[in-house]
């Protein structure tokens, strides 16, 4: 039976709250902390929360965003049947704004999410491979609670000696020394497995999510791509039997042959088909970063050999 550090709700609080002034900004935070949500999106069901994260326009995602933190903080979230829960454990890993991310592994802080193997391990993938700075302080603050589970201890422990950001050394391995400290300077650079990168792709955009050209991940990484025009319906292939259908406008994907809900619709711009970067990772077996600022994602055909083995949950051009 795994055992976690015991967590009081006074500590929790204080402890994320020091974080998140650091990671996502005074004003973001303190409104957050003080309970501020916006009137119209409180009485909205999870299903339509999810449809507002996937409007076109910014200002309502980021409305929506702080109405699903504030549910996960009043525990309101159930982390295996939600697709709120869902959402946050991929934003972790696949949201294209580093604060967006920072906020999604704060959020997996919620009692809700207590021990849940998704979160974990996008939290420890994180620790290991964002190459921001203020995701990495996040992920390791809330990995900091489940020390006893063997994905985060390794996490930490790998973060503690390699790092290059001090903080993050220090949030590994001691978490009250590191929350009363004051903020780092800017990070010295991202850790050590993400830049041991192996293919880099052009990295979009879609919604506040990272998006990438399907046709160029998949080609890149030996996968066949089949491409329909005229119901704008792409089919990667992988040499293991995978297979991903994807459809232009469609929220859902079917993921060998089980259907599975994307953050946000496939568009296709200028003849190149783009989705979120997090189901095609399922989909091909691939590991990544995703480096907003520079507008690239990292990818590894293969788990890259330092990181532990971690559990799963299972779930264009005219051409592609």
């Amino acid at each position: 039976m795994l055992k976690f550090r015991p967590i009081t709700l006074a500590s929790l609080v204080l402890g994320l709250v020091s974080v998140a002034l650091c990671v996502i900004g005074s004003d973001v935070a303190l409104a957050t902390v003080a309970g501020v949500r916006p009137p119209d999106l409180r009485a909205k069901s999870e299903t339509e929360l999810v449809q507002v994260l996937r409007s076109p326009v910014e200002s309502e995602r980021s409305a929506a965003i702080w109405e699903v933190l504030a549910r996960f903080a009043d525990d309101k979230v159930d982390p295996v049947t939600s697709p709120l829960a869902k959402m946050l454990v991929n934003g972790v890993r696949a949201g294209f704004d580093p604060r967006f991310r920072a906020a999604c592994g704060l959020a997996l802080a919620s009692p809700c999410y207590l021990g849940s193997v998704p979160a974990i391990d996008a939290l420890a993938r994180a620790l290991q491979l964002d190459t921001d700075r203020s995701v990495r302080v996040a992920a390791a603050a809330v990995l900091d609670h489940f020390r006893g589970n063997p994905i985060a201890a390794s996490a930490l422990r790998q973060a503690t000696e390699t790092d290059p950001d001090a903080t993050v050394r220090a949030i590994a391995g001691d978490y009250a020394v590191a929350v009363t400290a004051p903020p780092n300077p800017a990070s010295a650079g991202p850790p050590p497995l993400a830049g041991n990168r192996g293919l880099d792709l052009e990295l979009t955009d879609l919604r506040g999510w990272a998006a990438v050209w399907v046709r160029q991940a998949a080609e890149a990484l030996g996968c066949t791509v089949e491409w329909n025009s005229e119901s704008s319906t792409c089919v990667v292939s992988a040499s293991d039997g995978s297979r991903v259908r994807l459809v232009e406008g469609m929220a859902d994907a079917e993921l060998d042959g089980n259907t599975v809900l994307l953050p946000t619709t496939p568009v296709i711009v200028e003849g190149r088909m783009y989705v979120p970067v997090g189901l095609l990772a399922q989909a091909l077996s691939f590991d990544f970063s995703v480096d907003g600022e520079n507008k690239t994602v990292y990818v590894w055909p293969t788990p890259t050999p330092e990181s532990p083995a971690l559990p799963t949950e299972k779930q264009p051009e005219p051409s592609g």
